[in-house]
């Protein structure tokens, strides 16, 4: 695998990464103060959300750091 694409994984990867507990930190308070299944769902969107994008950032950043796509 090429320096400059494992470099691009690495990065994005961290990108993706700190992405996730940003939005995690400013979603959190505002999914706290709704009432009822408006609280369930943004809670559990918020949740999924951060599932997808910290396991996007690890799967890039490993493979950037392995240097291998198989």
């Amino acid at each position: 695998m090429a320096g400059a694409l494992r470099a691009l994984l690495l990065v994005g990867g961290a990108l993706l990464i700190v992405t996730a507990v940003v939005l995690g930190f400013l979603l959190h308070g505002r999914i706290l103060d709704m009432v009822g299944t408006a609280r369930l769902l943004s809670g559990l969107a918020l949740r999924l959300g951060e599932f997808a994008l910290l396991s996007a950032g690890a799967w890039c950043a490993v493979r950037g750091w392995n240097g291998r796509m198989d």
